[in-house]
């Protein structure tokens, strides 16, 4: 059975195409695009008309990716954007028509357990594990082990929010960092007294991946190479250092076609984990590629199909 599986974010859209036999998922390929639903939209108000017409760009070509690979199914889940976008829902029950599709909006919390049951699973060691996935308007939070969930949130920041928020120059003022950081820190200001964050922590989404290429000096994104990959503190700080000094088209053109799309956002994204980190006094991260796709394919897998397997 090929199976397509759709995270629409607020900054990019992934598609995984996935063979699944006996309850393995094997990926056949991966697409990436950053339409950017969430530029410029404001809690209550409606998607502008131009975000909502590079999204339908980017969904016309994934259908007939779909089509040419022949899936019968197609799970899709949209995130933050959808959630505060005043006319969310119509927008996803014009796309259920206009694809014949199931796209359901999730709330911060189904998000958290879907990407940590994508990226944590298989629990091999029976070790409690802890993720973080920054997104483009939101960064959920969630630690469990094989048989239960011990902590999640979602927080209500992002990247595209933090970067139009507050990093108004190009490069950045040290100014408008320390207001970036300040609020991060904030919303985050519970985790330092959340006991249940996990020995083993993972790293989802953009940010994270992209950071790894940087640091590893990969041009050409490779998921292959990028999981796994280890993010200490030191280079998460240093990292952060170097990006808040660059404009977003140095960004680009020293770094290449792994920063395509979020060039402008990951100065931001590398400031989120730097303070996740202090905060919690995690010194270590695990980059992992998987997430939100590949949980709604072991959710569909484990409660649809009665496959037994253990799962949070």
């Amino acid at each position: 059975m090929t199976i397509a599986s759709i995270d629409l974010g607020s900054n990019t859209v992934l598609l995984l195409i996935a063979k699944v036999t006996d309850s393995e998922i094997k990926t056949i390929k991966n697409f990436y695009r950053a339409p950017r639903i969430s530029k410029n939209l404001k809690k209550g108000e409606p998607f502008p008309d131009e975000n909502i017409e590079r999204l339908y760009k980017t969904l016309d070509e994934y259908q007939k990716i779909i089509e040419e690979y022949n899936c019968k199914t197609v799970l899709a889940a949209a995130t933050n954007a959808f959630r505060i976008a005043s006319n969310g829902k119509h927008i996803a029950k014009e796309i259920n028509e206009r694809y014949g599709w199931k796209l359901n909006i999730i709330s911060g919390e189904e998000e958290a357990r879907l990407s940590f049951v994508g990226s944590a699973y298989p629990f091999e060691d029976g070790k409690s594990k802890s993720l973080i996935d920054i997104g483009g308007g939101s960064t959920e939070i969630i630690s469990g082990n094989k048989t239960e969930i011990l902590y999640r949130k979602s927080f209500p920041l992002g990247v595209v929010y933090l970067t139009e928020k507050y990093l108004k120059h190009n490069p950045p003022l040290d100014s408008e960092l320390s207001a970036m950081e300040k609020e991060t820190a904030e919303k985050f200001r519970e985790l330092k007294s959340v006991s249940e964050l996990g020995e083993y922590t993972i790293a989802i989404a953009g940010t994270p991946t992209t950071l790894a290429c940087i640091k590893m000096n990969i041009k050409l994104y490779d998921e292959n190479v990028v999981d796994n990959t280890l993010l200490n503190f030191n280079d998460i700080s240093r990292l952060y250092d170097r990006l808040k000094n660059m404009t977003s088209k140095e960004i680009l053109v020293n770094f290449g076609q792994v920063v395509e799309g979020r060039e402008d956002l990951i100065t931001a994204g590398a400031g989120i984990l730097k303070v996740f980190m202090e905060l919690t006094e995690i010194r270590e991260l695990h980059v992992n590629s998987r997430g939100l796709r590949y949980g709604l394919i072991l959710d569909y897998l484990i409660h649809k199909l009665n496959i037994r397997e253990s799962q949070p």
